[in-house]
């Protein structure tokens, strides 16, 4: 649209300047037909009746005269229509200023992606571009409905942090917002009404004296911004303007055109950073799959490597039993193969019981009976079971309790299992002649087990 479209005159204007203009006329039919003086342009052949000229010349200096008084009130009018139309025009020239810069801020706050930056930004185009010294965000955290405050303009450290810690309820909100207190799609409640007192304190400018018809301190300026499901997604709150007046509707205006496209770029910075998170969540994921996929592989070939060295052991002296006559045999020999027999099926049983147990975590049915369980017996009883393989390996094997309280709330058939399987791989490891040491540590709020041995260790990297 053209500028000249933009700014045509006024119906009035038009009357004025045609009023103007025959006044013009009319004033210089009358200097041509009147002498200098007052006197007329040609002398008539007759003289006129007495009295007639005398009057006729006062009539026509009183017509002049208000002429000349109706012209220069029109010229005064004229004067006064070009101010003002000189003050639109600046006006609408500011004005479109504000625009464009604003439409190149929402321009680059569209492609801003990071919530912070964005809100910090667009409290200070308010601040520098709409003329308010004291600016506002709240945003609505997503699934709550609580506002807090995200960013500021023309606050101070102890003011925002004031701001900050106090969130402002979605329900609280929607209740300040009374048609009667409604301007376009904002609204306006000033210091006058009652209601203003009803609000949280919040940050209140010392703005100095003011008169009754400016902006003061208490003034609540409030713009609500709205998403496409008609959800409230955050509000400006602003203060202070530059010309200390209340704002305009217009001016209202822009600042609500310019909350809607702030509103797109803070939803579209909060898909993205959503998008980042499951990207990452996914990628985690895939690493933990890779992960788990590995050990499996590890656990698949170290159970099966287990497996086969019970059975190897227990293969070995049954067949060595079978293999000689019975008399080749004496009763101590076949009491230690028995016992080893035994030991190998123990532990054979310990790893086919984990296999059961890791499968029954994955399908999620593996159910855990919790009940007070002593650990020192726990130990203890570890030790007698594993005494006989300690023995065989000359292996020494021990219990160190310097905890006073060594009671735990968990499933006794699984700390056992625990306990044999630590023990048994410490007992496997440790050279003939050396210590395996079951210790368990702690205090009133934790116990500590652990499991010692005089092995080769296992190297820190693994």
């Amino acid at each position: 649209m053209s500028r000249r479209k933009d700014f045509a005159p006024s119906a009035e204007t038009l009357k004025l300047k045609s009023e103007l203009d025959a006044a013009r006329r009319d004033l210089s039919r009358l200097k041509k037909s009147i002498g200098p003086k007052g006197a007329p342009a040609a002398a008539a052949p007759a003289a006129p009746a007495a009295g007639v000229q005398p009057i006729a010349a006062a009539e026509t200096a009183a017509d002049i005269a208000a002429l000349r008084e109706r012209v220069a009130e029109l010229e005064e009018a004229r004067e006064r229509l070009g101010r003002l139309y000189a003050t639109q025009l600046e006006e609408n020239r500011k004005r479109a200023h504000k625009l464009q810069h604003i439409l190149r801020v929402v321009s680059d706050i569209n492609s801003d992606l990071d919530p912070a930056t964005l809100l910090t930004r667009i409290a200070e185009t308010i601040h520098q571009i709409l003329g308010f010294r004291i600016v506002l965000i709240r945003v609505r955290e997503p699934g709550t409905s609580l506002l807090r405050a995200r960013a500021f303009a023309g606050l101070d450290e102890e003011a925002r942090a004031h701001l900050e810690a106090e969130d402002v309820n979605l329900d609280d909100f929607l209740s300040w917002l009374k048609d009667e207190f409604k301007v376009s799609h904002s609204y306006f409640i000033s210091h006058k009404e009652s209601f203003n007192r009803v609000l949280p304190p919040g940050h209140v400018a010392d703005l100095g004296p003011r008169e009754e018809w400016e902006w003061h301190g208490h003034d609540v300026l409030l713009v609500p911004l709205y998403n496409r499901e008609s959800e409230l997604t955050a509000y400006f709150a602003v203060d202070d303007p530059v010309d200390r007046m209340v704002p305009a509707q217009e001016t209202i205006e822009m600042l609500e055109m310019f909350g809607h496209h702030a509103v797109v770029a803070i939803e579209n910075a909060r898909l993205y950073r959503q998008l980042e998170a499951h990207t990452r969540e996914l990628e985690d994921a895939g690493q933990r799959m890779k992960e788990v996929s590995a050990l499996k592989s590890t656990f698949v070939a170290t159970v099966s490597h287990e497996l086969r060295t019970p059975l190897t052991a227990i293969r070995a002296y049954v067949d060595a039993m079978l293999g000689g006559p019975p008399e080749s045999f004496d009763h101590e020999q076949i009491s230690r193969f028995l016992r080893i027999i035994s030991e190998e099926t123990q532990r054979l049983a310990r790893l086919i019981e984990s296999v059961l147990d890791l499968s029954r975590f994955d399908s999620g049915h593996l159910r855990l009976r919790r009940q007070a369980v002593d650990m020192a017996e726990i130990l203890t009883e570890a030790v007698r079971l594993l005494e006989p393989v300690g023995q065989a390996g000359q292996v020494t094997l021990k219990v160190v309790a310097t905890a006073t309280d060594t009671r735990v709330d968990a499933d006794r058939d699984q700390m056992r299992q625990l306990v044999l399987h630590l023990a048994s791989n410490a007992v496997k490891f440790t050279p003939p002649g050396g210590t395996t040491t079951l210790r368990l540590d702690g205090d009133a709020r934790e116990i500590t087990l652990r499991v010692e041995d005089t092995g080769i260790g296992i190297p820190e990297q693994a």
